[in-house]
């Protein structure tokens, strides 16, 4: 992606991290995670991580991680009806279920159709809030992420809203957790 800033040096123990949710994960979503960081891309795409960097004690609010938001929509998925949402799709760790990578400010979900063995294969599947509208994306996280914001012919392009897609990192902003709607510490 052009105009990145400067590798923020965000280490993952991918080791620990693909155990806890039993899959390899894509190796340019591993980069994006370990050079971006904890951010948002033009103030509207939340990309989820595995956690904290390797090693530290940097505090990782759990809405944002990418393993317990598995695990959260896979106890979800276990109530009746709630399988349904994601029809004619599972959800991880089914076999070919989805794993949610990330969100948006208007409450899109974007997800990898874990099919197949090669997780750089993997397809984009990119939902609206009410699950009503979706669209696959054959290409790789990165390139989904880049024609999101300067595609305009993307099915979930937000190109036309913005002058310079950029990234910002969580820290200029308050920690906030839209879906228990309050600040946190």
């Amino acid at each position: 992606m052009s105009g990145r800033p400067r590798s923020r040096e965000w280490p993952v123990d991918w080791s620990s991290a693909e155990a806890r949710l039993g899959t390899a994960l894509p190796a340019d979503y591993r980069e994006l995670a370990e050079h971006f960081g904890p951010g948002t891309f033009a103030d509207f795409l939340n990309v989820r991580l595995p956690g904290p960097p390797s090693g530290s004690d940097v505090p990782f609010p759990a809405f944002r991680c990418l393993v317990e938001k598995a695990r959260r929509l896979a106890e979800l998925a276990a109530e009746p009806g709630i399988a349904d949402v994601y029809f004619p799709h599972r959800l991880h760790p089914a076999p070919g279920g989805l794993l949610q990578w990330a969100d948006s400010e208007r409450a899109d979900q974007f997800y990898w159709l874990t099919e197949g063995t090669d997780p750089n294969r993997w397809p984009v599947i990119a939902r609206n809030e009410d699950g009503d509208h979706q669209a696959r994306f054959d290409g790789s996280t990165t390139e989904f992420i880049h024609r999101l914001l300067t595609d305009r012919r993307h099915p979930f392009s937000i190109s036309e809203l913005l002058d310079h897609p950029g990234f910002e990192p969580y820290e200029a902003h308050e920690p906030y957790d839209p879906f228990e709607d309050r600040r946190l510490p």
